[in-house]
């Protein structure tokens, strides 16, 4: 059996739970109300296993979204995969959110964020941004990841970030 990845990203008004085997999305679910990411991840992490018919002692590495979106459903699922990850001794790796989304071949993708600003990412040069007014040449995103986009992102080999695992764009507030 290939390795199995468990792949979440809840930063986004559609959160996606995915089991990968790195070349291929086995099965995904989304979860289209970001008020409700928080009750239903375990539900759908569970379902997607359940799906496929596996265990968590199956998984091989986790791999969470960890944005830019909203602060809270950052901080859900981080601390639901820290949990998992440090529960189970599964790696845990993050993954930048905006990489896991289609830019329709434009030069940034934002995505809404709080006070009619708007989260801004310049693909080429991977700069983060956060401004009043999305640049020309962007693509706005409404739902965010996709499950086959994030899937690609996934590295050969899990290395584990469990315990330092805190965005930069966080980290820099603190």
């Amino acid at each position: 059996m290939h390795k199995i990845w468990l792949i979440l990203d809840t930063s986004c008004p559609r959160g996606v739970v995915a089991l990968s085997d790195r070349n291929n999305v086995i099965i995904s679910s989304y979860m289209s109300d970001s008020k409700q990411h928080g009750d239903m991840l375990s539900e759908t992490v569970e379902y997607c296993l359940n799906k496929v018919r596996l265990k968590i002692k199956d998984i091989y590495a986790i791999a969470v979204g960890t944005g830019p979106g909203s602060f809270t459903g950052i901080r859900i699922g981080l601390a639901f995969s820290k949990g998992l990850a440090i529960a189970t001794g599964i790696p845990l790796i993050g993954l930048n959110t905006f990489a896991g989304m289609n830019s329709n071949n434009c030069d940034f993708i934002a995505l809404k964020a709080k006070n009619s600003n708007f989260y801004s990412w310049k693909i080429k040069e991977n700069v983060f941004e956060i401004v009043n007014t999305p640049y020309s040449n962007t693509y706005l995103e409404i739902h965010g990841p996709s499950a086959e986009n994030l899937a690609k992102l996934l590295p050969e080999k899990a290395y584990d970030e469990t315990l330092n695992l805190v965005p930069n764009y966080i980290r820099s507030n603190w």
